[in-house]
């Protein structure tokens, strides 16, 4: 990573592949200074780069990394946290946030840039997304206007809805169906203008190169939606996108102080593609200007709701 005398390391735009499994083998840098610490097992030795991926972690601002699975995205992640805490680490304001919804996936990271260092800081937080969104809840003003308490057996999930609301006869199916409910007409940023998201004319009128349905099948699908809203009122069941756009609605109006103490200096975010987009702008309020490190792989998704794309 960026221990001393790491401008000496050559390193060459080559990938060392696992001859078992065709997937990237993981390379660490350790200079002669720290050969004595490979018998610490709490230290971690910085995992190689290339010289592309030195280049993206060294870039400036917000960045968004594309690649597929294998590629390397989280191993740029956690050099770019170790790299830019050596740059404003010294600074007692600043703090880091790495957020992803697989815990596995945080713990790895978590573990090797902590390897870095060797030891944890307060201001250098790890989280998977729910727990991130129940510190938000702890901390964040009650919003005055909702009654939602989000227990997790009133939760709306794609297993319910199919079951209980899903018309058997409907033309589309039920998981493209869920996924423009969540992704467009409730998950969408203009959805925020509504109580209730998008209202039909706005849905229908979304460009093709956002929503692929056509204009009938749009229509078809609202007409789910409207079923999926009564059901929701009658039975007092909330949705992700429910909880998110309650606290994005509390982050507009905290006072500034608990603004300050809320927000983070540098949010680092993997698997983005699993994310609507009122859940990526909850991150952008919640870091500062040209702070957030983003990586995904659009052709895959996990999570059943979110269908990214990176133009939007």
């Amino acid at each position: 990573s960026y221990e001393d005398g790491v401008d000496n390391f050559n390193s060459v735009n080559h990938i060392i592949l696992d001859p078992q499994s065709s997937t990237p083998m993981k390379v660490y840098e350790v200079t002669y200074e720290n050969i004595e610490r490979l018998n610490d097992r709490q230290w971690f030795p910085p995992l190689y780069l290339t010289d592309e991926e030195r280049d993206i972690v060294e870039t400036n601002g917000t960045v968004l990394v594309l690649g597929r699975s294998g590629t390397g995205k989280t191993v740029v992640i956690c050099n770019r946290m170790d790299y830019d805490w050596r740059r404003f680490g010294c600074d007692p304001t600043f703090s880091q946030l790495f957020v992803s919804r697989s815990p596995r996936l945080r713990n790895f990271v978590r573990d090797n840039v902590e390897g870095f260092i060797g030891n944890q800081m307060e201001a250098r937080r790890f989280m998977t997304f729910n727990n991130l969104l129940q510190d938000l809840e702890s901390k964040l003003p009650a919003d005055v206007g909702s009654s939602a308490s989000f227990l997790p057996s009133q939760q709306m999930t794609f297993l319910r809805f199919k079951n209980d609301i899903y018309s058997s006869d409907c033309s589309i199916s039920a998981l493209i169906v869920w996924r423009n409910i969540h992704v467009f007409i409730k998950g969408s940023v203009e959805s925020l203008r509504n109580q209730e998201g998008l209202l039909v004319s706005e849905y229908i009128k979304l460009g093709a190169k956002a929503c692929a349905l056509s204009p009938d099948q749009r229509k078809i699908v609202y007409k789910e939606y409207i079923k999926y809203l009564k059901y929701m009122s009658h039975k007092k069941l909330w949705d992700a996108c429910d909880r998110v756009r309650s606290i994005v609605k509390r982050l507009k109006t905290t006072s500034s102080d608990l603004m300050t103490s809320i927000r983070e200096s540098k949010i680092y975010v993997d698997e983005i593609q699993d994310y609507t987009q009122l859940e990526l702008l909850l991150f952008f309020m919640l870091s500062g200007p040209d702070a957030l490190f983003l990586a995904g792989d659009p052709a895959q998704s996990v999570v059943d709701g979110a269908d990214f794309q990176f133009k939007d």
